[in-house]
């Protein structure tokens, strides 16, 4: 079966604080549901970001003290959840309103993130943090010694 996940990440929530759904919502909704009908055995799926707890990236991977390690999980929150549900998927389809020239702050919060997945292989529990194992990760990823494999790759 085929896994299409959709990420909303416009804060307008109709009901909330708005009459209706923002255009990247229904815009969203409308895709999903054309994927659906296409596709009968196809699994859909829709997460709203703005109404999850997901909190700014600490800036762990330029820290030796913490560094950052896969599957950033420096908070209690629902980060985690939706990065386990994309790795789940076949295909991710990010909708975005542009606010300033970009992105909504709550994709770009959610994509800062995601640093934890090129972070080095290394369990947090094992890592000793000293700079000489960072530059030997370093090389090891450099020469292809260290083989892994990004769990994004291959998405659509």
């Amino acid at each position: 079966m085929l896994r299409i996940l959709g990420i909303n990440s416009s804060p307008r929530i109709r009901e909330s604080h708005a009459l209706f759904d923002s255009h990247c919502a229904v815009m969203l909704q409308d895709l999903m549901d054309a994927i659906r009908e296409s596709n009968q055995d196809c699994h859909t799926e829709t997460v709203h970001l703005s109404r999850l707890n997901i909190h700014p990236c600490r800036g762990c991977f330029s820290d030796m003290e913490t560094r950052c390690h896969f599957l950033c999980d420096c908070y209690d929150d629902d980060f985690e959840m939706i990065a386990r549900k994309i790795i789940a998927s076949d295909g991710i389809i990010f909708a975005s309103p542009t606010y300033m020239f970009g992105m909504s702050s709550v994709l770009k919060q959610f994509f800062e993130r995601w640093i934890s997945f090129k972070a080095p292989p290394v369990p947090r529990d094992k890592a000793s943090k000293s700079l000489d194992e960072c530059f030997d990760l370093v090389e090891q990823m450099a020469d292809g010694t260290l083989h892994f494999v990004n769990p994004l790759q291959g998405k659509v």
